[in-house]
């Protein structure tokens, strides 16, 4: 993988940005507020995003990391 390496399905970012590369996803986190880059959420994705650029992660659960810390302020349903 590099950086330019495209998710199979974009990602629509709450800044009317669509993600289409792991680049992109680590801009949009670097931009986020420091209290907001430092939950445990934005920390895994941004490590699954760059293990997915060195090549010794997957793609998919970047993805997955980053839909989780996107929707980690939404309402947990029980």
């Amino acid at each position: 993988m590099s950086w330019d390496s495209e998710f199979a399905e974009p990602i629509d970012l709450p800044n009317k940005l669509v993600a289409t590369t792991l680049r992109q996803v680590i801009a949009y986190i670097s931009e986020l507020p420091d209290a907001e880059q430092n939950s445990p959420e934005w920390q895994n994705a941004r490590e699954c995003v760059l293990q997915a650029a060195d090549q010794v992660g997957s793609i998919w659960f970047a993805r997955i990391a980053i839909m989780q810390a996107l929707q980690r302020d939404r309402e947990k349903v029980v």
